[in-house]
């Protein structure tokens, strides 16, 4: 390659990195990048939770993710075998100090079982999970009111004006 091509190149190269060094600056003064420092605070609030619930011996073999959301605020999401576990895991992961909020999303696997059990019994056409049924105005909120002829109406309440009462 010729002295002149290298030359352009690194004269292209360095002008492409001013562009996209004043890119980044306007991004950053505009506010558009200024969240990556939130993420990263984010990111260790979760990593300090996260080595404390893998530090537990009760909670091994739970699959447990710790997902950060926001600078101290994380999200537990996952399958637990038992409620206790579900609530020890969310108390080890409020004790850094770097966390201040959890949102414990951790499913107990009994109750995924449940659920699952439901979506099959759904999918398999249940009756007593599709069979059902709206009565119109004979029940519940939409019943028309009777007046004392026995005819169907619908009940006016106009509020009569009433004269002030006069001063003695």
């Amino acid at each position: 390659m010729s002295l002149d091509k290298r030359r352009a190149y690194w004269i292209v190269a360095g002008a492409a990195g001013a562009v996209f060094a004043g890119l980044g600056t306007w991004l950053v003064r505009r506010g558009m990048l200024g969240d990556l420092r939130d993420r990263a605070r984010a990111s260790v609030s979760a990593r300090a939770a996260r080595t404390c619930i893998r530090g537990a011996p009760e909670l091994e073999g739970c699959d447990i993710h710790v997902v950060p959301l926001a600078d101290g605020i994380v999200e537990l999401r996952g399958v637990v075998p038992t409620a206790a576990c579900s609530h020890q895991a969310m108390e080890l992961a409020q004790q850094p100090d770097a966390v201040h909020t959890v949102l414990n999303k951790l499913v107990v696997s009994s109750e995924e079982t449940r659920l699952a059990a439901n979506r099959r019994r759904f999918a398999a056409g249940a009756p007593a999970l599709h069979e059902t049924h709206w009565y119109g105005n004979r029940r519940g909120m939409g019943r028309r009111r009777t007046r004392n002829d026995g005819k169907q109406s619908v009940v006016d309440r106009e509020v009569e004006a009433s004269e002030p009462d006069e001063a003695p």
